[in-house]
Formats: C-alpha cells, sequence, structure tokens
C-alpha cells in the first residue's frame, strides 16, 4: 500500500503536510494543555478555600465541644451562623451519616450525595470529593472532617460543599479564550503562509511556462515581473539563458550561412577551373593558371578546415598543447616573413620591432603559438581596408601583479572596430557589423591557445588615429613545462 504522502504533489500539498499539520497538532496540545492547566488551578483555588474553612471551623468547633450532649446545639448554632454561607454551604452530619442541619435551610434527614462522609467515617479523617452530587446532579466540591466531644467519643460531621458551577462558568471564559487564540494564531499562519506560498508558486508557474516555452525552441522568451529575492534571481538567470541562447542560435545560424557562403567561393572555383582545365590541356597557360587558382583555393578550403577542426577540439576540450622551449622572436619573425611574399601582392607590408632581443626563452607549444601569430596577422589583412600596414612589436613586460611576461603587438591602421563589438569580437561565430569573408571562430581559437599558456589576449582601438591593438602577453615559463609535456584543453 502506497504512503499517502508520497502520493501529495505539489507545493501547497507538502506545505499542508509538512507545515500545517505539525501547527494544529501543537495548537491543540498546547490549547488542551493550558484548558487543563486553568480548570485544575481554579479548581485547585476552591477546593483550598473549601478546606480551610472546614479545617478552621472544625477545630474551633471541637476546641469547645464539652459533651455529646450539647452537640446538636452547638452544631445548630455554629451552622446557622456560618460566614460563609452565601458561596459555601455548611451542613452538620450525624454520626449515623444524615444531614440534621444546613446554613442553606435545605430539608433535613437526607444522606449526603457525595461519598466524602463515608471516605471520612472510616478513616476518621479529612475527605474531599470533586464531581457531579448524586441527589442534585450539580458538580460540587465537598470535603468533610470529624467531629469528637471532650470524651474522644465521635459525634459527628462537618461537611462543605459549593457548586463549581460559577468556576466552571470562568474556566468555560477561559478555555473559550484560548481556543479563539489559538483559533486566531491558526489564522494568522493560514495567511501568512498562503501569502508566501503564493509569492513562490505564482513566480514557480511563470518560471515553468517560459522554461517550457524555451525548451521547445521558443528562444528569447522572457519571465515578466519583478522579485526581489532569490525567486527573482532565478527568473534573471533565465531570461538572461534565454537571450543568451536566442543570440547565440542566430549567430549559429549566420555561422553556418556563413561557412556555407565560404566553403562554396573556393569549391566553385575549384570546380569551374577543373572543368575548364578538362578541355584544355593542350594550353600550357590556361593550365599553369588554372593550377594556380586550384592550389590557392584548395590552401584557403584546408585553412577554414583547419579552423573549424581546432574549433571542434577546443569545444570539446580536446585542443592539445605540447610545451617546449622555444624563442618567440624567432618565430614571430619566421611567420611575419612567410606572410611578407604573399601580402607584397596586395600592396601590404608588415613591420616587424624586436625590442626583446635574441636570447629569450619561452615555454610554449611552437606550433600552437605560430597558429596565433597567423590567425591575428591575417585578420589585420582582412580588416585593413586602405591601411595597408601591420606593425608588431616583440617586448617584455609585467602582468599578474608583477609577473614577468613577453608582449607582443599587433597594430593595424584599418578603420578600428565598433565600441559594441569590441566585447564580443573573441566569441565564437562572432562577425558582428563587418562583411569581410571569415567564419568569426579564428579570434576565438587564438585566445583559447594563449589561455592554455597561462596568457592573456587583449583587443583594443588604436588610441591614436584609427586601427585595432591586439596585445598578447605570454609569462617566461610554464609550471608545467616539465610535469607535463601536453596539456589538453
Amino acid at each position: 500500500m502506497k504512503n499517502p504522502i508520497q502520493n501529495t504533489r505539489g507545493i501547497r500539498a507538502r506545505w499542508a503536510i509538512n507545515t500545517l499539520l505539525p501547527v494544529i497538532v501543537i495548537l491543540i496540545t498546547v490549547s488542551a494543555v493550558l484548558c487543563a492547566a486553568v480548570s485544575e488551578y481554579y479548581n485547585g483555588i476552591m477546593l483550598s478555600r473549601v478546606i480551610n474553612n472546614a479545617e478552621t471551623t472544625a477545630d474551633f468547633f471541637n476546641r469547645y465541644l464539652v459533651s455529646a450532649s450539647d452537640f446538636y446545639t452547638a452544631a445548630r448554632n455554629f451552622t446557622n451562623e456560618f460566614s460563609s454561607k452565601d458561596y459555601i454551604e455548611m451542613q452538620t452530619v450525624s454520626a449515623g451519616g444524615d444531614i440534621i442541619y444546613s446554613s442553606s435551610g435545605i430539608v433535613n434527614g437526607y444522606p449526603p450525595g457525595t461519598p466524602d462522609v463515608s471516605a471520612c467515617s472510616r478513616s476518621r479523617t479529612l475527605k474531599s470529593y470533586s464531581g457531579p452530587d448524586s441527589l442534585t446532579g450539580e458538580r460540587v466540591i465537598s470535603v468533610s472532617t470529624p467531629l469528637y466531644s471532650s470524651e474522644g467519643r465521635l459525634a459527628g460531621y462537618f461537611r462543605f460543599v459549593t457548586s463549581l458551577e460559577r468556576a466552571d462558568h470562568v474556566v468555560g471564559r477561559f478555555i473559550l479564550l484560548i481556543i479563539l487564540t489559538a483559533s486566531a494564531i491558526l489564522l494568522l499562519i493560514l495567511w501568512t503562509n498562503l501569502y508566501f506560498l503564493r509569492s513562490i508558486v505564482t513566480p514557480v508557474r511563470q518560471i515553468n511556462e517560459a522554461a517550457k516555452k524555451i525548451a521547445a525552441g521558443k528562444y528569447g522568451e522572457t519571465i515578466s515581473g519583478a522579485y526581489n529575492d532569490e525567486i527573482g534571481e532565478l527568473a534573471e538567470t533565465i531570461n538572461f539563458m534565454s537571450v543568451e541562447i536566442d543570440r547565440s542560435e542566430k549567430v549559429k545560424n549566420d555561422f553556418i550561412s556563413s561557412v556555407s557562403h565560404e566553403l562554396r567561393t573556393p569549391l566553385t572555383a575549384i570546380t569551374g577551373w577543373a572543368e575548364t582545365l578538362e578541355g584544355s590541356m593542350d594550353s600550357p597557360a590556361i593550365l599553369k593558371r588554372g593550377l594556380a587558382v586550384i592550389t590557392r583555393e584548395s590552401g584557403n578550403l584546408k585553412e577554414m578546415l583547419d579552423e573549424l577542426l581546432d574549433f571542434s577540439r577546443m569545444e570539446s576540450g580536446r585542443l592539445a598543447v605540447h610545451f617546449g622551449q622555444i624563442n618567440p622572436g624567432d618565430e614571430l619573425e619566421d611567420v611575419a616573413f612567410s606572410f611578407s611574399a604573399v601580402l607584397a601582392q596586395e600592396d601590404f607590408s608588415i613591420r616587424y620591432e624586436n625590442n626583446l632581443g635574441d636570447d629569450v626563452w619561452i615555454s610554449a607549444d611552437r606550433a600552437r603559438l605560430r597558429q596565433v601569430f597567423v590567425i591575428l596577422i591575417d585578420n589585420a589583412r582582412k580588416h585593413a581596408h586602405e591601411g595597408k600596414f601591420l606593425d608588431i612589436t616583440l617586448s617584455g613586460g609585467m602582468f599578474r601583479e608583477g609577473e614577468p611576461c613577453v608582449t607582443v603587438v599587433f597594430r593595424d591602421y584599418g578603420p578600428g572596430i565598433p565600441e559594441a563589438d569590441l566585447p564580443h569580437v573573441t566569441e565564437k561565430f562572432y562577425k558582428g557589423s563587418s562583411r569581410r569573408p571569415g567564419n568569426g571562430i579564428g579570434l576565438a581559437v587564438a585566445k583559447e591557445i594563449v589561455t592554455l599558456h597561462d596568457g592573456s589576449l587583449l583587443i583594443r582601438n588604436a588610441e591614436e588615429g584609427t586601427g585595432t591593438e591586439i596585445t598578447v602577453k605570454l609569462p617566461y615559463t610554464h609550471d608545467n613545462a616539465e610535469e607535463e609535456p601536453s596539456h589538453d584543453a
């Protein structure tokens, strides 16, 4: 059989079982204890008062009773002159157990309706009783005490009786007050908790609905309403996530479109020249030109595919770097020289300056670091427009609280990067307002490689004139150069 608690669903059901039910049990228990305590207290006060009257009157009577023959006369006088007769009835009971005198003037000769007289007769000590009177049916407190003559013989009993009606009335009012107070507390707890639940359930439902829409592909869906608490933080996080997913989805679609276009261009050239060469094998000039185009476009395709492959490795955490001691000046100069001949055909020149010296070594991955230099030089070439110069400066520097580093600055003289695009240019697929060729992942790969070298890559617009400055900082040594010759991202 299933536990009914396990079958309940929803925050309200769990609240009713885990919070409201214990509160109700506690309130009922406390109210019951308080009611019992109040009833016991008032009954105790009244019993104490009756016992005090009984002991005082009996002691005085026994002290002055001379003989058994004087018992009836003295008892009648004591009974008639009893000062507390307004709220306590005093009775004189014979040794045989019948009422002979009463301060209330009731008919005498009847046995008492409570067991305290018979109990007193057996024990010859004061006895009390609290409960219903068998003759009247009324709830009473009854106290009986024995009376003795001067000869020590049992002459009779004094019995003191008071009704509990007034006490029950007072106790009832207190019990009612306790019940009303407990009910008010319960209603207050119920109201405040329902308000609290509503403040949770309503936004949770909104968040749930928004999450369903986002999961269904409605990216950009946001949660309305302002909540200044943890729910609000969750809603803001989901809103941010939805907007970012929507932006990433648009960037991904743009990337797919861009890559498709970028791949189509060289493929079209290769296919076109392949068809042209098929019918022009007897023309050396056309053959040479066609093969040159096919070779160049094949290289462009390989470059694009290499970038995509590196990016895929980066995204899956498999972009490997193999550290070794290299001279950054030699590697940078070699890459710049390799580009110079190709860039000269576009009237683009590289001005390289080494302020660091030739005998500086760092721990780095030679191939990956050259890849970063190639990406940054090619990026400057694509975005230079009319500014056909690229200044590359190698120098020393400091970063990370005084740690020495190698600094490489790539400074072009193009139009620069719009301020709105600057924070995003190293994000995957991001091309911003640029319409230049490219798939938007080169800078993301370059930054990842620099990060794997414990370095930093900073992109900003030049402070003087136009153009962009890209600064790469690399530490002189790598902590894991000896222990870990390779590192996977």
